[in-house]
């Protein structure tokens, strides 16, 4: 097939000249195909990898998001966001032809920080409450002597000292965190007073024991 153009500038049909006519030959170029990787989701901090495979040309030169990665078929980032991610593939067989360009849609979901609390410590048959803190939906484990396992804020009465694990999953990405809860024995304080007989006047020493906090005598 020929055509004929009047050049305005420079051209790849042969010298530029505003009052020469000049023959070119029409190009047909053959598309550009080739199959790529999943769309990824991802959680914040990791990485992906982008992929393309089955170019139907033997010559080729790849380009990530603008820069030219000669025939690297993949691609190794972490994105901090949510994003498009470019790939253009050009037929080296064909450098006047169009590239083929892909945009792969990356999305990055936030990875929770779990927290479970500060560790408690409780007299045996009493309770205290564990607030747990993270973005996502909550587990708790073991669930013995917990008021709920699926809420944030939640009673914990342990008949001894337990070792609590709150978990966090925010689709599908997980942060954990654990949280001791220390159960203590009640004090059971022996009296010791000799004889309990004594006469008008006369005073008697009672004893409790060492090793308490605290003493309340009342009568």
């Amino acid at each position: 097939v020929s055509i004929l153009v009047r050049t305005l500038g420079s051209t790849p049909c042969g010298k530029s000249n505003n009052s020469e006519n000049q023959s070119c030959s029409a190009i047909n170029c053959v598309p550009i195909s080739f199959t790529t990787s999943p769309d990824p989701k991802i959680c914040s901090g990791n990485q992906t990898i982008l992929g393309i495979s089955n170019i139907n040309t033997d010559k080729y030169s790849v380009s990530w998001n603008g820069a030219l990665a000669a025939a690297d078929t993949s691609y190794s980032l972490i994105p901090l966001t949510t994003g498009t991610y470019h790939v253009s593939v050009l037929d080296s067989n064909q450098l006047a032809c169009p590239a083929k360009t892909y945009g792969f849609n990356v999305t990055v979901i936030p990875t929770p920080i779990a927290s479970a609390g500060p560790d408690k410590i409780i007299c045996r048959g009493t309770e205290t409450s564990l607030n747990g803190s993270g973005l996502g939906n909550y587990n708790w484990s073991p669930s013995a002597g917990l008021s709920d396992t699926a809420l944030d804020a939640i009673v914990a009465n342990p008949d001894t000292s337990s070792i609590y694990f709150l978990t966090v999953d925010n689709e599908g990405c997980v942060d954990k965190d654990t949280v001791v809860v220390t159960v203590k024995p009640n004090p059971q304080p022996l009296i010791a007073a000799g004889s309990l007989s004594v006469c008008k006047g006369d005073s008697l020493t009672l004893d409790a024991g060492t090793g308490y906090v605290s003493y309340s005598w009342i009568s």
